[in-house]
């Protein structure tokens, strides 16, 4: 889930039933791909806060 849409996931997704899910990142997904979407919606909100850090962390660490 895209770490702006984490808080608010977007509802039309729960009704989207993917065969495939090919990320920005990342293996993509040809199997199961369904229940990882169910997944990622579920655990977006409660995901945020590890996220956020770890993007926060990444960007103060990286070499300038």
């Amino acid at each position: 889930m895209h770490p702006f849409l984490r808080l608010t996931p977007p509802r039309a997704l729960r009704n989207f039933e993917p065969q495939h899910i090919l990320p920005g990142h990342g293996r993509a997904l040809h199997e199961n791909a369904r229940e990882a979407l169910r997944a990622a919606l579920a655990s977006s909100r409660r995901d945020a806060p590890r996220t956020t850090l770890a993007m926060v962390r990444a960007f103060a660490l990286r070499p300038r």
